[in-house]
């Protein structure tokens, strides 16, 4: 598939060399048992042990994205996994903003530089079907534009955005 393609290239590109596939249908993961998506997520969370888990926002406009950030939450419940200290959301480029009546609220802010924001946009290139001309926020200066204003929010040149939604630091 083209999308998988896309994203391989894009991973290989930021030095990723670990990474599953699992060909679930883009835009109807509605149609799939819950428990079958947090099934594949457990078995990953087990199998790799992280600390820090990153998934979408809860208030994405896209749906296969908000049943992702509910699925990854099931699969790291601290009853059933250990290793997790913090879980994140992230935003997403014409679907996290779009959301106007449930915004994505940043509290975790991550600096970046020229050169992290050039590996970005270079990862994104992959992912020809998605990239749009600006003014739309799936381009490459949609990208610059929001590493921008995210950086101008914690009083930096550049950065990412994140929404910390749990943290065990204990």
């Amino acid at each position: 598939k083209a999308r998988t393609r896309s994203g391989i290239k894009s991973l290989k590109s930021l030095g990723v060399d670990s990474y599953d596939f699992h060909d679930l249908p883009c835009g109807r993961l509605d149609q799939i048992p819950q428990i079958a998506i947090n099934k594949i997520m457990e078995t990953a969370i087990i199998d790799f042990e992280p600390e820090i888990v990153f998934t979408h926002s809860s208030t994405d406009t896209n749906m296969d994205h908000r049943i992702v950030n509910l699925c990854t939450l099931v699969a790291a419940r601290p009853t059933t996994n250990k290793s997790i200290k913090k879980i994140y959301s992230y935003e997403i480029l014409s679907s996290t903003e779009w959301r106007f009546d449930c915004v994505f609220r940043p509290n975790y802010f991550l600096s970046l530089d020229q050169s992290h924001l050039s590996a970005k946009i270079k990862a994104f290139s992959f992912y020809t079907s998605e990239v749009q001309e600006y003014p739309h926020p799936r381009s490459f200066l949609g990208i610059e534009t929001l590493a921008r204003y995210r950086g101008m929010q914690c009083g930096t040149d550049l950065a990412e955005a994140y929404s910390l939604i749990r943290d065990f630091e204990i």
